[in-house]
Order: C-alpha cells, then sequence, then structure tokens
C-alpha cells in the first residue's frame, strides 16, 4: 500500500510538473506576442514622426522650395526656383476686383482675375510659364502655379533666406486688389525698403515683377 502511495504521489508530481512547464511556456508565449506587438506599434509610431519631420522650410525640389508650413492645417507654400522673366501687369485696365489677402487665397484670387475684365498678364504668364508639378513625396494635393495673395508675399519676403535666388530689392505684384484706395485701379505690392519689407499700393496697369508659387497639404 505505501507503495502504491508512493506512486501516486510521483505520478501527481509528474502532472505538476508538465502542468507548470506548460503554463509558463505559455506566459512566455503571450508576454513575447504582447512586447512583439508593443515593439511593431512603437517602431510604426518612429517612423511617422520622421516621415513627418522631413517636411520642413527650406526643403527644394527640382522646381521650387517650401518657405511656409501650417502645423495646425498641415498646409504648406512652395516658392518657385526663379521670377518670371520680365515685368508683368496685374491687369489690362484699372477695374476692381474682390480678392482676399489671406494665406492660401492667392489661386482663388489668380483665377478671379484671370478673367475678363481684369485678364491679368501676370496670371496668363504663369499659366503659360510654369507646367504644375508632380506632387512630391510626403506632400498631397499640389496646386499650380498662381500669383500669391497680400498675405502669402509677406510670408514669402520674410522667409527670402529660404527662397533661391530672391533679389529683394525688387517690388513685385500680389494677386490683392487694394482695400485702403477708393481708386478702382489699385492694387497691392511687395518690397524691401532700407532693408525693411513695406507695401504699397499701385496702379494695377504698371509693371511690375512675379514670383509665382503653389500650395500643398501634407
Amino acid at each position: 500500500m505505501r507503495l502504491f502511495f508512493k506512486r501516486l504521489k510521483t505520478v501527481r508530481n509528474v502532472y505538476l510538473f508538465i502542468i507548470t512547464f506548460l503554463f509558463s511556456n505559455f506566459v512566455f508565449a503571450i508576454s513575447t506576442v504582447t512586447t512583439s506587438y508593443v515593439d511593431d506599434k512603437y517602431a510604426a509610431m518612429q517612423a511617422e514622426i520622421k516621415t513627418l519631420t522631413t517636411v520642413k522650410l527650406g526643403t527644394k525640389y527640382s522646381f521650387g522650395t517650401i518657405f511656409y508650413l501650417d502645423n495646425k492645417s498641415r498646409r504648406g507654400l512652395i516658392a518657385s526656383l526663379n521670377d518670371l522673366s520680365g515685368t508683368y501687369q496685374q491687369c489690362t485696365s484699372e477695374v476692381s476686383f474682390d480678392a482676399s489677402v489671406k494665406l492660401f487665397k492667392g489661386l482663388s484670387n489668380s483665377l478671379t482675375i484671370v478673367n475678363d475684365p481684369c485678364l491679368s498678364p501676370a496670371v496668363v504668364a504663369i499659366n503659360a510659364t510654369m507646367t504644375k508639378p508632380k506632387c512630391p513625396s510626403l506632400l498631397k494635393n499640389c496646386s499650380k502655379w498662381y500669383l500669391p495673395s497680400v498675405d502669402e508675399l509677406l510670408v514669402l519676403y520674410s522667409a527670402k533666406k529660404y527662397v533661391n535666388e530672391f533679389d529683394e530689392s525688387l517690388v513685385r505684384w500680389s494677386s490683392t486688389g487694394s482695400s485702403v484706395s477708393t481708386e478702382q485701379g489699385i492694387a497691392v505690392v511687395e518690397y524691401i525698403s532700407e532693408g525693411y519689407m513695406a507695401t504699397d499700393h499701385e496702379s494695377k496697369v504698371d509693371p511690375f515683377y512675379v514670383r509665382p508659387i503653389m500650395s500643398f497639404e501634407y
């Protein structure tokens, strides 16, 4: 009888050992899977952060340079590598039009003033000479080239250190009409005077320089 109980105890110990072994390996396997899952998620997060940080001011492409980023709206602006050759009128006649001063409104302004009665030579020249580029990697919804609004032009002058071949002494057209003048034929230009950025209100038929820009999302 003692021998029987001794063997029974041995069998029980064997079963306990097997159960303990299986349970510990199960816990280890779960722990490994969980750790692997967390590691994968962390790696993916780090990759996403790295991707986002590569969209930065001063990034230069074959067609232009990023000079403005709005991390809240995830939108930005690119300046073309050069001004258009020569000077252009903003309009062919001194007409009135409604055009915003705000950021990311230059495109809608340009679509307005290229039509009758303004028939903007500046915008016509942009459309004729500037091909819409393929959106670079990390960017999306790239617009066509357009004449910047006043606020976009202000940012462009402020960020001139990022902009290729930017002669700050040149007077450049915005796509915005004057809001301070009662004269219908007046619009806003930007330039640097004695080291300071300045705006002025000029006749729309006067010829000035043009630096095309485009917008994108990221």
